[in-house]
C-alpha cells in the first residue's frame, strides 16, 4: 500500500479503534437485561441468542454510521451536525 493512505497500520487502527465502544455497548445490553429482569421483574421471553445477535447487529451498524460520519467530516462541528441529521432522519416514520 502507498504511504499516503497509511498502509496496514491504518487498517488495524480503524478496525480496533471502535473496540471500546463495542465493549461498552455489549455491557449496556447485558446490564439492561439484568436490571430489567431482576429489578423490575420483567419476564425475559424469547431467545437470548436472537437478542444477542440483534443487539450486535445494531451496535455494528451504529458504529459504522459513526465511522462514516467522522470520515466524511473535516471539523468536529460537521461531525456533530452530521450525527444529528442522520439520527433525526432515521427516527421519522
Amino acid at each position: 500500500m502507498c504511504d499516503k493512505c497509511g498502509g496496514p497500520r491504518r487498517v488495524v487502527a480503524c478496525v480496533f479503534s471502535s473496540t471500546v465502544a463495542r465493549e461498552i455497548g455489549v455491557f449496556d445490553v447485558i446490564f439492561a437485561l439484568i436490571i430489567g429482569t431482576w429489578l423490575f421483574a420483567l419476564p425475559a421471553r424469547g431467545s437470548l441468542v436472537a437478542v444477542s445477535v440483534a443487539s450486535l447487529l445494531y451496535l455494528m451498524t451504529t458504529l459504522g454510521v459513526g465511522r462514516l460520519i467522522s470520515t466524511l467530516s473535516q471539523t468536529q462541528q460537521q461531525a456533530f451536525l452530521g450525527g444529528f441529521l442522520s439520527g433525526s432522519r432515521s427516527s421519522r416514520t
